[in-house]
C-alpha cells in the first residue's frame, strides 16, 4: 500500500487491500511536508492527489489538492515530473522517449532489498533490464542525468548493426575469397553472364534430348535403358516381398507384445494370490458363491 501511495504502478491486490478505498502518506521532499492521496483501482494506473501541506490539514481540507498523472500529456506534469521538481532533480528523456517514473525508482529499490521480497512485500514480476536498473542507480546518485545510458544504447545497437555487417562480409569472403580484384561489380556481372549462357546451353540439350524419336537413339543408350528398366522391375519386386515381410513381422511383433503383456498379468495376479494366501490363509466357504446353497462335506471316493 505504501509502494502503490508513492506511485508504484500495482495491479495484483489482495481481497484486504481491495476493501479499502484509497491510501494517503505523508512525505517530506527537501524538508517540505507533501500529502498523497490515492484511489485503489484494478488498473494501477489511478492518478495521484497532491496536498501541499501536512497530512492533519490535508484530511480537514477541501480546497489545495492538486491532480497528477501517471503519465505526461501535453496539459500538464505527469506524479513523477512533479516530485522530481519538488527534488530539485534533472528530468530527462531516454531515447526511447519515455521519462523516468516514480514506479521504476521504487522497483530499483524494490529489487535491491537484501531481505526476501515475499517476506516484507508483494513479489514483483517484472523488473527493469540491467542496464536501465543502472541508470536509474546513477541518476539517483547524480552521477548521471542518463544520457549516458543513451549512450550506451547507441553502442549496443551500432555493435549489432556491426556484427550483421561483418558476418555478411565473412560470406563474401568465404564465396570469393580475400582477393579484392575479384569482389567488384564487373567481375559478378561476368561470372553471371557466363554462368547464364551455360545454362542456356544445357536447357538447349534438355529440349533435344527430350524431342528426338527413338529411331535417334543410338543402340548402345537403347540397351542401357533396357538393363535399367530390368533393374528397376527386379528392385519392384524385392520391395513387394520385403513389405509383405515387413507387415508380417509387424503383426507377429504384435501378438508377441500382447503374449507377453498377459503373461505379464498372470504373473502379477499369481504373485498376488500367493502373499494373499500367505497373509490369511485358506479359506473355507460355509455357502456357495455361486448358487448360495450349503455346502456339505462328502467323504471322498478312491475309486473315483
Amino acid at each position: 500500500m505504501l509502494n502503490y501511495g508513492l506511485g508504484a504502478e500495482i495491479t495484483d491486490w489482495t481481497a484486504h487491500q481491495q476493501d479499502c478505498d484509497w491510501v494517503m502518506t505523508e512525505v517530506t521532499l527537501n524538508g517540505h511536508p507533501l500529502t498523497l492521496k490515492r484511489h485503489i483501482t484494478p488498473t494501477g494506473q489511478e492518478k495521484v492527489l497532491c496536498f501541499d501541506g501536512e497530512m492533519e490539514a490535508a484530511l480537514s481540507s477541501i480546497d489545495g489538492w492538486h491532480k497528477f498523472p501517471m503519465r505526461r500529456n501535453s496539459e500538464t506534469h505527469s506524479f513523477s515530473q512533479h516530485v522530481f521538481e519538488l527534488l530539485n532533480m534533472p528530468r530527462h528523456k531516454t531515447d526511447e522517449d519515455r521519462n523516468l517514473t516514480m514506479h521504476q525508482v521504487l522497483r530499483l529499490i524494490y529489487v535491491d532489498q537484501l531481505s526476501s521480497t515475499t517476506k516484507l512485500l508483494k513479489e514483483e514480476q517484472k523488473y527493469d533490464n540491467v542496464t536501465y536498473r543502472r541508470a536509474i542507480g546513477e541518476y539517483l546518485l547524480g552521477i548521471d542525468d542518463l544520457e549516458a545510458y543513451n549512450l550506451r544504447q547507441e553502442l549496443i545497437e551500432a555493435n549489432k548493426e556491426f556484427e550483421k555487417v561483418n558476418a555478411e562480409l565473412n560470406a563474401i569472403y568465404r564465396m570469393f575469397g580475400h582477393d579484392e580484384s575479384l569482389i567488384n561489380v564487373k567481375t559478378l556481372n561476368s561470372d553471371i553472364d557466363e554462368i547464364k549462357q551455360t545454362i542456356k546451353l544445357l536447357e538447349t540439350k534438355r529440349l533435344e534430348t527430350k524431342s528426338a524419336t527413338s529411331e535417334e537413339i543410338s543402340e548402345k543408350v537403347a540397351e542401357r535403358v533396357k538393363q535399367l528398366v530390368l533393374k528397376i522391375n527386379d528392385f519392384s519386386n524385392q520391395l513387394t516381398v520385403l513389405d509383405a515381410e515387413r507387415n508380417e513381422l509387424d503383426v507377429e511383433t504384435k501378438e508377441t507384445k500382447l503374449f507377453f503383456h498377459s503373461l505379464e498379468q498372470r504373473k502379477s495376479a499369481l504373485s498376488e494370490s500367493q502373499l494373499t494366501y500367505s497373509t490369511i490363509g485358506g479359506v473355507l466357504f460355509t455357502y456357495c458363491p455361486s448358487c448360495l446353497e450349503p455346502i456339505e462335506e462328502h467323504e471322498s471316493n478312491s475309486e473315483a
